[in-house]
């Protein structure tokens, strides 16, 4: 045989290799886009997971770090607010004086007188509890604190109870180093 026929009949010993390499080129490839897309959705999962364990432990929860305590005090008041019965509405009132600034003190007056006579009528009661608060925005002297509330309410329409979930935006204001309650906006 010839050379041109040695070379006519196949490939020789060295052309062999560049046709099988890019077949394995390409499963290679496969294999790493598939890795690479794994430890992608890997880290994902991973980065949510520390994101949403160090957000729980990072916010000012009235139970947690909240180092100026306006969130504590956020909490407690509209605990305060929030709780009251007919048949002790003026100490209930004097309660929620005490923890107000004055601006407050005569808004809440004002609502006060015609509340009174409505929960005489319909017997009514309720009791707050506040299953979480922060701090939404601050600064030396002013807080605004976002609280989640439950409040069971009964009445003369209700005798047996109703449950009621509230979001209040809780605003406080520092007199003398103490936070005072300025203002219970809610929806």
């Amino acid at each position: 045989m010839s050379d041109a026929d040695a070379h006519s009949e196949g490939p020789a010993a060295g052309s062999e290799a560049p046709a099988s390499a890019a077949p394995r080129k390409r499963g290679g490839t496969t294999v790493l886009a598939v890795a690479l897309a794994a430890m992608t959705g890997l880290s994902a999962v991973l980065g949510y997971l520390y994101w949403d364990a160090t957000r729980a432990t990072d916010s000012s929860e009235f139970e947690g770090a909240d180092p100026t305590g306006a969130a504590a005090a956020g909490a407690e008041y509209a605990e305060l607010v929030s709780t009251y019965s007919f048949d002790n509405f003026d100490e209930h009132y004097d309660s929620v004086a005490a923890i107000s600034t004055p601006e407050f003190q005569e808004e809440y007056r004002t609502a006060a007188e015609s509340l009174r006579e409505f929960l005489s009528e319909a017997e009514g009661v309720s009791e707050g509890t506040v299953e979480y608060a922060a701090v939404y925005r601050q600064n030396d002297d002013d807080a605004q604190v976002m609280v989640f509330l439950d409040q069971q309410v009964r009445n003369v329409l209700a005798p047996d109870g109703r449950l009621d979930k509230s979001r209040l935006l809780v605003t406080l204001h520092k007199v003398d180093g103490e936070w005072l309650l300025h203002d219970v906006g809610g929806s």
